[in-house]
């Protein structure tokens, strides 16, 4: 071998015997250089079809797949890498029409394809030129060829494996046929024959990442199979190493080739192994039935490649010690052929770079599987935080970088591919209804690009990983009827519609719990399990869904006796931004277990995770219920008759204000048979047994009457009492149903504790009053929390820069009386800046580690509750 790669000869060919190699060239030796003599297109390239070209052709090709796997932080890498591309295709029809020259000008060139170099060389650099084809027209054409493109590059792959399998067995035949057995290693046919078989499986690893699920497993597996039988010629070729080593001595100057062909192997592996785990189909097979695979697969390889990257990098340093070595050491060159003109002899640099490309890209894939636990260690947002004392203020994060267009259409064929067509779309109409809401108090122009509808929670999973993987904002989205644009999309980004999860996926009545996914409505989970003899009940607008309901922390006109959101949820099933799926406890009504990760999910409004299953509490259904309706003069009196009734202990059900504007909403409706007084009102609801609902109503009675209250009125009627209630639960809807062409409403709410009701209401009520518009004052006042409904016309700025500073006015208020900027309808958008006045930036600095260390990208949900770094 010493003087096969070195010079380009073969001292192993077939029929030729081990000894001292003679003076003469073989056939296919190139002529001694004649610059007098004129030579014609023929002879040029039987004299200059090098190495050269299989330099240019790999290097370009390696270079593009390196730029397609590299982070996109500087927008223009794509499109260098595309040019690069489309050069290395132009070389590499160059080098067929050469190829394909040279053995029609000279057919015994041929049959020397698997044994003599140069041909055997040549062969082999033109198997894996055509890998690196394929792998660069996978990752720069997805984006624009949609998935017909998988179709095709998975028919391409099945016939390149099985034509590559031929080719590198009949070369290990052939070469182990006509070679001694100890010289195996030294046959310059065996080095692309090696590269070849790794980049097969490097070939099935790019190629099924995006192929269906069903469609993955068997290109993983041959994938995997042609890395194993790679490593075993690669162990017979560097077992020929060793022995020169042994026999010869160090340095060995002619095994550079074959330690650069080590790091390129390993390198391909590198990829091989996170490839295959990335692409694993979760949720398919095996898979479905063993959840917990795939996360197992993932840490094995991931600890595989990082022992593998410290050997292949020893390997390097080894190799490059020895090439550097050797430029110290003089050796004639072979007669009338300079260095300077020939790559193809003494250089023998062409054997390292193809090996470097595949070193570079598994240390890229190693890069970007560990990206996240390195943004975790350091700590994405604050890097100095282990130094940091009482005094120092943190330092501005940095600004989340999201997709370009390019990769967000890769990634939308990605998800059809994944998911199936018809779960995403990229209609017009549909991106508007998931990115505005006609009832939400703040709208913004940018929307979604896509809105995706899983099935599954594994369905929830492809879409986070793939998210991540691009680096798309993911926006949740269940019943749309959120107040403060909490499921608006400011960064664009793929709107997931839970509309397909809307299962109850058990009810355990002896437990009094049930299991339900996030589109599950609540009314209609009550009207399902109404036979059991319980309901759940919290209970905000009709349209709420359980998914939203947990992702504000709402709660509703039963809050004051049954709590809030937070109060009925026993776990959580949530998939995390990266694509890990917890639960965040299991099912007994208390537990001191570790955090209490449930609340913290609860109210998070999808910026921790996704939620994809939700255990809840249930209750009994009360033996009876009735409502009562109690006048008052003024709007303070209401207020303060609500704090009484709080203070005298009296358990009622629910205890809901509403002021004269607002029963004149009712009455306007006409759902109920009775009109109703016009003046600020008490609603109340009563259950439990019939004794105790007797007793409440007298005991409320009372005290209404001791705070002016001219009448009190109870209706025993069912049907009434459901009208009556549900003209209440409908108030927004029944005001935005009057709405004239061009106007709007903006409707929020606070919270203060119960001694200060009284007073805030009140002036509020005054303070809206002057802006002479159509508004309103009701809530759920029994636990301190009221709204503020105010219609303006949306085409005057004036107007609605009153009605905005009229509310946030009361929401200063609020908090000047320790109250809190919301009491049940989330953050959002719309009150960033009163949560800052409310907590402080250092509680807001805590949510935002919180939200890194669980979504480093910040693509859940980004832009809600705090701004996202860099956000204005």
């Amino acid at each position: 071998m010493g003087k096969d790669l070195e010079t380009g000869s073969d001292d192993t060919s077939p029929g030729r015997a081990e000894g001292p190699s003679d003076d003469k060239h073989e056939e296919d030796a190139r002529p001694l250089h004649q610059p007098s003599k004129r030579q014609g297109y023929i002879e040029w390239i039987q004299d200059h079809f090098n190495w050269t070209w299989f330099t240019c052709t790999q290097s370009t090709g390696g270079v593009a797949i390196v730029l397609s796997e590299c982070p996109k932080r500087f927008h223009g890498l794509d499109a260098i890498g595309t040019f690069v591309f489309i050069l290395n295709i132009v070389i590499f029809l160059s080098f067929n029409a050469l190829l394909i020259t040279r053995w029609v000008t000279k057919p015994s060139t041929i049959r020397k394809c698997f044994t003599t170099p140069p041909e055997c060389l040549l062969y082999g650099a033109w198997w894996l030129s055509l890998a690196t084809i394929m792998m660069c027209t996978q990752r720069y054409g997805g984006p624009h060829c949609g998935p017909w493109l998988d179709v095709a590059m998975r028919v391409c792959f099945w016939f390149y494996a099985a034509c590559s399998f031929l080719s590198t067995t009949a070369q290990f035949i052939v070469i182990g046929h006509y070679t001694a057995n100890f010289r195996l290693g030294s046959n310059s046919g065996v080095l692309l024959t090696v590269l070849h078989a790794m980049l097969t499986g490097t070939v099935a690893s790019v190629v099924a990442s995006t192929q269906p699920p069903h469609q993955r497993v068997p290109i993983l597996i041959a994938g995997i199979g042609f890395q194993g039988y790679g490593w075993i010629l690669s162990m017979l070729y560097m077992g020929h190493i060793m022995g020169w080593i042994l026999e010869n001595g160090w340095p060995p100057l002619n095994a550079r080739p074959g330690l650069f062909m080590l790091v390129g192997t390993s390198g391909y592996t590198i990829t091989v192994l996170l490839g295959s785990a990335r692409s694993i189909p979760i949720g398919y097979g095996y898979f479905a039935t063993h959840p917990s695979a795939p996360e197992v697969l993932t840490i094995v390889a991931d600890w595989s490649s990082v022992f593998l990257w410290i050997f292949t990098f020893w390997a390097f340093c080894v190799a490059l010690f020895i090439s550097l070595a050797d430029m110290f050491v003089r050796r004639p060159h072979p007669p009338g052929l300079p260095l300077t003109t020939n790559m193809m002899y003494n250089n023998i640099w062409w054997a390292s770079i193809f090996g470097n490309v595949g070193f570079t890209i598994g240390t890229i894939y190693l890069g970007q599987d560990f990206e996240s636990s390195l943004a975790y260690l350091l700590g994405i947002n604050d890097t100095s935080s282990f130094l940091r004392t009482s005094n120092t203020k943190t330092p501005a994060p940095i600004a989340p970088v999201y997709a370009t267009k390019t990769k967000l259409e890769s990634a939308i064929s990605e998800l059809r591919t994944l998911l199936g067509e018809d779960a995403v779309s990229t209609d017009d109409d549909v991106l508007h209804d998931h990115g505005y809401s006609e009832w939400s108090s703040i709208n913004i122009e940018t929307l979604p690009v896509a809105v995706a509808y899983p099935k599954s929670t594994a369905d929830v999973q492809e879409i986070a990983k793939c998210c991540t993987k691009h680096k798309i904002p993911v926006v949740p989205y269940s019943g749309g009827s959120s107040l403060e644009a909490n499921f608006s999309a400011p960064f664009g980004g793929v709107s997931v519609d839970f509309a397909y999860m809307d299962k109850i996926v058990a009810l355990r009545p002896d437990d009094m719990d049930v299991t339900v996914q996030p589109a599950v409505g609540w009314m209609t989970l009550n009207e399902q399990i109404k036979s059991s003899g319980l309901f759940f009940p919290v209970d905000p607008g009709p349209s709420a869904m359980i998914g939203g309901m947990v992702g504000t922390g709402c709660s509703g006109t039963n809050a004051v006796r049954y709590g809030t959101m937070r109060d009925w949820v026993v776990n959580l099933t949530v998939v995390l931004a990266d694509g890990t799926v917890i639960k965040t406890r299991r099912r007994p009504r208390k537990t001191a277990a570790g955090y209490n990760l449930t609340s913290l999910f609860v109210g998070s409004e999808g910026t921790l995770g996704l939620v994809t299953e939700i255990t809840l509490k249930l209750a009994v259904i009360p033996q009876k219920t009735a409502v009562a309706l109690a006048t008052f003069p003024s709007i303070r009196d209401a207020a303060s008759t609500s704090a009484a009734i709080m203070r005298a202990g009296i358990p009622i059900a629910a205890m809901e204000i509403m002021d004269e504007v607002q029963m004149n909403v009712v009455n306007r409706a006409g759902s109920t048979k009775k009109k109703w007084a016009e003046t600020p009102t008490l609603m109340f609801k009563f259950s439990g047994t019939p004794a105790s609902v007797a007793e409440h109503v007298d005991q409320v009675k009372k005290l209404s009457k001791a705070n002016n209250s001219p009448s009190f009125e109870f209706t025993a009627d069912e049907a009434e009492q459901a009208a009556l209630w549900s003209a209440r639960k409908e108030s927004l809807w029944s005001m935005l149903a009057l709405r004239k062409a061009g106007e709007e409403v903006w409707s929020t709410d606070v919270a203060v504790p119960m001694s200060r009701l009284a007073d805030i209401v009140e002036v509020s009520k005054k303070e809206m009053d002057k802006l002479g518009l159509f508004a309103s004052i009701l809530g759920h006042i029994g636990d301190g929390n009221f709204h503020e409904s105010i219609m303006y016309d949306a085409k005057d700025p004036e107007q609605r820069k009153r009605v905005e500073e009229c509310v946030y006015r009361m929401v200063d208020r609020a908090l000047e009386m320790e109250g809190t900027c919301t009491g049940e309808h989330g953050i959002g958008i719309g009150k960033k800046g009163s949560l800052v006045k409310e907590l402080g930036v250092d509680t807001i600095d805590v949510m935002r580690k919180l939200k890194a260390s669980l979504d480093p990208l910040w693509i859940m949900n980004p832009g809600k509750i705090f701004d996202a770094p860099g956000e204005t």
